[in-house]
């Protein structure tokens, strides 16, 4: 029998070379986009995520040009948006974030293979929305107007709750169309997610232009127009992602017309697992909100320059948001096939290339940031707030923020495993511990008490979110979310 050719063999190389094409020679742009690229790998991880990463750009500008075309109006109307937007998705994130449950749910079950029980998910988690809407369009007005009364001056205050105010739309568009984003993010269609909201962010972007500064025979409206222009982009965003879904072409697979497919189980487990998910986003977004009233305290300075910097570190805060987000659909699906010791594995690589973009955007931010924060002069200086000294506080908040940042990877990354696993409740209980026992007391301390330069508040915020990381990491270690089962029992793989 005639025998193998060696490896050495010359002609058996020749054959290789013509017959199997070297898999490491393909372009990392063409592995990425492959249908089925290596599971797990950093390839898949991006084929995940890029398409995020172009929705999260498109975030960016939309706010970049929402806060420059503000301070391009009036340091006061920049000044009052930051604590006024951040209260409206505080107030909003927690039902946001429970139904955006939807998506790990979806990831399981099409990890399983039970692509009927995706669409379950879908017409369960929009009957949800509409009961946590109603709740919203109750509550939130009432709530917008005591929590900023409380904090801000009068003058500032008036400008802050008309944006507040129009800002109240724009967030129940987005509960209403979480669970339909869901149904396709879930299941890996990141693009299609993308696409939708890339057209909202553009129309809201035309939108600020038009009605802040009154261009085209548009009023001249200011911080109103601001909060008009997102509201009205999100509501169309949301009816365009709804109609997309209800004209699903695989009505075979998934019937996402048939709208009567209520699961009891599912929305019990979106409010069970979704529920401490929204409580954790809600109580991360709190504190952060009363760590932004506090500086407010501070005095404009503080206020204004804190709100130039906020606007320019989402360049990089939305990439890893979208990094943590592609490590919850693929964990999710891994997981409902079984395969946890390949979730885990996921886990790591979207870490490392997390650190890694979060320590570029630093060195960005301490060499090329004086040309961003220059955007951000106002057309009619205030001699009583000069540019320049807000630029020069602006830029070291920059620089802190930025290490903040890198200290937040683990806590995204790996909270993001545990989130798509179903252990949630372990996430709030260490989101309450650290952001309530450690974070918002000694904010409290700084502002009111000791009132020391605005950086070294955000000096402390650093070492809050990596008490947080480390805890998040330990409990990633410990195995717990093994042993969750959350659609059906599946052997390891």
């Amino acid at each position: 029998m005639r025998n193998p050719p060696e490896r050495g063999n010359r002609r058996f190389r020749q054959d290789r070379r013509h017959s199997e094409p070297a898999r490491t020679s393909s372009p990392v742009w063409t592995r990425m986009t492959q249908q089925h690229p290596a599971p797990g790998g950093y390839c898949e991880i991006l084929r995940i995520a890029y398409p995020l990463f172009l929705f999260s750009a498109s975030t960016i500008v939309m706010q970049f040009c929402d806060r420059k075309f503000l301070g391009n109006s009036s340091t006061e109307e920049i000044a009052a948006s930051l604590p006024a937007g951040n209260l409206a998705v505080s107030l909003a994130v927690f039902f946001i974030s429970m139904l955006t449950y939807c998506s790990p749910l979806t990831a399981q079950l099409f990890g399983a293979r039970q692509k009927d029980r995706c669409v379950n998910v879908l017409w369960t988690g929009v009957t949800a929305s509409l009961i946590c809407s109603a709740v919203m369009l109750l509550a939130m007005p009432l709530l917008g107007r005591i929590l900023l009364g409380f904090s801000l001056r009068e003058q500032t205050f008036q400008y802050a709750f008309t944006y507040f105010l129009t800002q109240i739309p724009g967030q129940i568009a987005q509960c209403i169309g979480a669970p339909f984003f869901a149904f396709y993010a879930g299941r890996g269609r990141t693009l299609v997610v993308s696409c939708v909201n890339i057209g909202a962010a553009l129309l809201n972007i035309l939108l600020d232009w038009l009605l802040i500064f009154g261009h085209a025979g548009f009023p001249k409206l200011g911080i109103a127009g601001a909060g008009i222009a997102t509201s009205l982009s999100l509501i169309l965003g949301t009816v365009v992602i709804a109609a997309v879904v209800l004209f699903e072409p695989d009505q075979n697979e998934y019937p996402t017309r048939d709208w009567r497919r209520f699961d009891r189980d599912l929305f019990r487990k979106i409010f069970s697992l979704g529920g401490p998910s929204g409580f954790q986003r809600l109580s991360n977004s709190l504190k952060f909100t009363t760590m932004i009233l506090l500086v407010g305290t501070l005095g404009e300075m503080a206020l204004a320059s804190t709100t130039i910097s906020m606007s320019i570190i989402t360049v990089s805060f939305m990439p890893l948001v979208s990094l943590a987000e592609a490590n919850v659909i693929l964990s999710g699906q891994f997981i409902g096939r079984g395969s946890r010791d390949l979730a885990e594995t996921t886990t790591y690589r979207t870490w490392i290339l997390a650190f890694g973009y979060t320590v570029a955007a630093l060195i960005c931010y301490i060499f090329f940031s004086r040309p961003m924060i220059d955007l951000f002069a106002p057309a009619k200086p205030s001699p009583e707030l000069p540019f320049s000294l807000v630029a020069d506080y602006a830029w070291k908040i920059l620089i802190i923020m930025g290490i903040w940042l890198i200290s937040d990877t683990g806590r995204y990354i790996f909270g993001s495993l545990l989130r798509a696993a179903g252990d949630t409740k372990a996430l709030l209980r260490i989101n309450l511990a650290t952001a309530w026992g450690l974070g918002v007391p000694g904010f409290v301390v700084l502002a009111l008490i000791i009132r020391p330069a605005v950086h070294f508040v955000w000096m402390y915020f650093i070492f809050v979110s990596l008490a947080e990381a480390l805890i998040i990491y330990f409990r990633f270690r410990s195995g717990h979310w093994r042993k969750i089962e959350l659609v059906h029992k599946a052997p390891e793989t």
